[in-house]
């Protein structure tokens, strides 16, 4: 099988303003082939976000062998990218754009089409619950509304890897359910690596790395 993630003895610190360095992260190693569902799942504070960054090749890191599609991420980090449908904690929506509007900007950001996608995309839209909100502005919505809304600009694009930092973050647990099954059904022919406290769906992954396991290395 192909595989689309390499993480070989990965060492990640960052600099404290006394000059000291933490360790984040501590020999990780996991390889990701080209579907299924894999968690990185370990308290706050043990670099599941910090490990995101590397895969995305915003962080280079102090040691350690890495490759996404075959590139070194931080190296190729725009073609990276192109590749990577991500999710993150922080907010990525234009609040004066309409859903529908900010999934029209990303897409166009990347060169590409609503037309082909927008049947799946409606279709994600439903099972998310903000199919009848798709037109309104962020500002307009709930927290949990946004949230769904930021999961489905990730997934809007046709993507060989999803990257998804709780993605089940802010929702009840039948939403979350719902998502859950999402990711599973997405993952079945793409590669989708989340980052979770959500036991739900650490149960639902094919491949779970725990990064608290690497803590005392």
């Amino acid at each position: 099988m192909q595989t689309l993630v390499t993480v070989e003895d990965l060492y990640l610190s960052y600099p404290l303003a006394s000059g000291i360095r933490v360790m984040v992260l501590r020999g990780v190693s996991f390889t990701a082939g080209r579907s299924g569902l894999l968690a990185l799942v370990g308290p706050s504070g043990s670099g599941k976000t910090s490990l995101i960054r590397v895969l995305l090749g915003l962080k280079e890191p102090d040691a350690g062998l890495v490759r996404v599609l075959g590139m070194i991420p931080w190296e190729e980090h725009k073609k990276v990218r192109r590749n990577i449908g991500y999710l993150s904690q922080e907010g990525l929506l234009v609040p004066w754009l309409s859903i529908w509007e900010n999934i029209m900007l990303y897409l166009v950001g990347r060169g590409k089409s609503v037309e082909g996608r927008r049947d799946r995309i409606m279709e994600y839209a439903r099972v998310l619950d903000i199919e009848k909100v798709i037109h309104k502005k962020p500002p307009q919505l709930s927290g949990g509304e946004q949230r769904r809304a930021e999961l489905l600009l990730a997934l809007s694009d046709d993507n060989p890897i999803y990257v998804l930092d709780e993605p089940t973050a802010m929702v009840d647990r039948e939403r979350a359910s719902s998502i859950i099954k999402l990711l599973k059904s997405i993952s079945e022919e793409r590669l989708v690596i989340t980052a979770t406290h959500d036991p739900w769906l650490v149960d639902a992954a094919d491949i779970t790395v725990d990064l608290g396991s690497y803590a005392h290395r």
